[in-house]
């Protein structure tokens, strides 16, 4: 069951996310359980079939991915693929974002299919992804699978900056010092290189 911790640490995400402010680390002690929780016959996998019956996206989500971990008994990796395009038909971002990469991966029985991951990408990153934003960006950056397209590469990195993506913010410093799909603005060039430096990250010295 969920514990005080869990509940606080949802209140702080859910806050910064309406405010527009980073998010909260998540704690250790919760990423911890997270990892080494075991979805099981019983009460707990009754609650959640009950959730999927009532097409709850991150029900099927959430019991994709304990398949695909093996700790659903009787329950195949087949069968959480499935799970999971069925949270990503229903418009879960994480779940598109995961099925993405696992096109990317071809892992889990998938096609290896960069051009699937593509849309998942774009999909994503309209839900409200950072990731998602990341790697679309990306795509338009380095010109994968269509034209190099700077204005949308730089746009979707920034979006993903001002919500704490590090690499984001690197790439959003970067292209504004060079004047890549934006016109050249030093000034915010070098206030994200310095708010990155100042957070101990390296790499991020802008000429």
């Amino acid at each position: 069951e969920s514990t005080e911790e869990e509940f606080a640490f949802a209140e702080a995400y859910e806050t910064a996310a309406v405010a527009g402010q980073p998010c909260p680390a998540v704690p250790d002690s919760l990423v911890e359980r997270a990892a080494n929780r075991t979805v099981s016959h019983g009460e707990t996998v009754n609650r959640l079939a009950r959730y999927i019956d009532q097409e709850d996206p991150l029900a099927f989500y959430e019991a994709g991915r304990a398949a695909l971990a093996g700790t659903i008994d009787g329950v195949g990796e087949g069968d959480g693929v499935e799970f999971i395009k069925k949270a990503a038909e229903l418009g879960d971002p994480e779940a598109i974002f995961y099925l993405s990469r696992l096109h990317l991966g071809g892992t889990f029985g998938t096609s290896l299919d960069f051009d699937s991951a593509i849309p998942l990408f774009d999909a994503a990153a309209r839900g409200g992804h950072i990731d998602g934003m990341v790697m679309r960006a990306l795509a338009h950056y380095e010109g994968q699978r269509g034209p190099k397209n700077l204005p949308a590469a730089f746009q979707l990195f920034q979006q993903a900056a001002e919500r704490g993506h590090v690499y984001a913010a690197y790439m959003t410093a970067y292209m504004a010092n060079e004047g890549e799909g934006t016109r050249e603005d030093h000034e915010l060039a070098y206030r994200l290189a310095r708010n990155l430096a100042k957070e101990g990250f390296c790499g991020t010295t802008i000429a």
